[in-house]
Formats: C-alpha cells, structure tokens, sequence
C-alpha cells in the first residue's frame, strides 16, 4: 500500500483508512480526488489498480471497473465500495475533520453531497453529466476497437445525447459560477472533471458552451483540480481494470 502525496501526515484522521482503486486518467476516479483533497482526508492509492492485468480491483469489483474503494473503520471492518457516487456519499457521511480553507476568492466546499432544498434536482443533475461522460466514454472506447461514427447508429446516439446534456447543463449554468451560489458542490466536481477530461481526449468541444467554458475557466486553478488534471498522468493508456466510474 503506497501513501501518496495527496495524503496528509500519519495519524491525521484515524476514524477511517481510505484506499482508492484508481488510475490518474478517469474523470470518475478524479471525482473522488478532488472530493478526498476538499474535505481534506487522507486517503493511499492502489498504484497497481491501472496498470496490471491481475490489479486487486478485478478481483474486488465484479464490474471491472474503477474506481472503488476499501475502508478500514477504526482498524478492523473494511467496507467496499465499487462506484464512484457510492465512494461521493459514504465520504460524505464521514465525519470529517475540519475542510482545509478554500483559496481566495473561491468558493467553500459543500458539507453534503446535495442540497437538501434542491436534493431532486441535483441528483437529476448528476446524472445528466453522467450520462454525457458515459456516452463519450463509449465512443473513446470502441472507437479505439476501430468502430467510428460514421460506421455506428449506436455511436452516432451517443454523441447526439452527450450532444443534449451539455446544452442542458450550459442552460443551467446561466450567469451562475457554480450550481448553487457561493458553494462548490460536488455537482461542481462532476462537472469540471468529465468537461476536462472530454478535452484531454478530445472527445467533444466543450468550450463551444458559453456558460461551459466561462465556468471552467473561473475554476481552472483551483488546487484540488490543477493537482489532479489528466494531462500530470504518469499514463495516459487506458486501465486494465476499465474505463468506469
């Protein structure tokens, strides 16, 4: 097990040891980074869950997929978690020390996954910006397989709705910074780390989106999302253990 940087000193949060399944290029994955970094819990990295064909992650997840997670409750029960809005709610629920300050001028970390106001909408949310990053995750892939587009009903379906939830999320965003004024939410998270990730792989013109592109860029430099940006992959290659959440 290997303590990554992003982890803070021994013993700084003993309530729960975090160990990720990951690897440096999924947007689910990054999710849970940027989560971990805001609410300032230590977590270690499984480096092996990327980069191997027998990756601990194939035998933990049945759905082949990353990332997951392992947490060691008070030294004893480990609970498993093998997808990433799971891995999103259970951090949440933990009880966390004291988030690290946000930046100047940026807004503060949200303490619950949704807003309890708007818990419908968000979640309707979330899943919108799901289904854009699924679909443009299935184009990558089996165009990679040397089935494109243009030889593909099915992909050309994918696209029009990654197409569609884009527009929506762009209309949503609206004279806004973040989904709910004056808080980063993990709604936020979602959002800049599959919009990154659609232009590290050049899967889709996200900046073509007014509200897209003026959000992105209000928040490029944001520590926990310039410290975890696909393109500061040791790899770019794909995972043995899949390309999911």
């Amino acid at each position: 097990m290997e303590l990554t940087t992003e982890a803070r000193e021994p013993g700084y949060y003993n309530a729960s040891m975090l160990k990720l399944y990951s690897h440096d290029t999924s947007p689910y994955v990054r999710r849970i980074r940027v989560l971990l970094a805001e609410l300032g819990l230590p977590f270690v990295r499984d480096p092996r869950s990327w980069t191997v064909a027998d990756a601990d992650v194939l035998r933990l997840n049945p759905a082949l997929r990353v990332p997951a997670m392992a947490a060691t409750v008070e030294g004893a029960t480990t609970q498993l978690l093998l997808d990433s809005r799971i891995i999103a709610s259970y951090v949440f629920s933990l009880p966390a020390p004291k988030p690290p300050a946000p930046p100047t001028g940026m807004p503060a970390m949200a303490t619950t996954m949704f807003d309890a106001r708007t818990r419908w909408d968000d979640e309707n949310t979330l899943s919108v910006i799901d289904a854009a990053q699924d679909s443009l995750i299935n184009l990558f892939v089996l165009e990679l397989d040397g089935i494109t587009r243009d030889r593909s009903a099915y992909l050309q379906r994918q696209m029009q709705r990654a197409t569609d939830c884009l527009r929506w999320i762009d209309a949503r965003l609206a004279g806004c910074d973040t989904f709910h004024e004056g808080v980063w939410s993990y709604l936020d998270i979602a959002l800049a780390c599959s919009a990154d990730w659609m232009l590290f792989r050049e899967r889709y013109p996200v900046l073509q989106h007014e509200n897209l592109a003026r959000v992105l860029a209000k928040h490029a430099d944001r520590p926990s999302l310039s410290t975890t940006h696909p393109r500061l992959a040791a790899s770019a290659a794909l995972p043995k253990a899949g390309a999911g959440k």
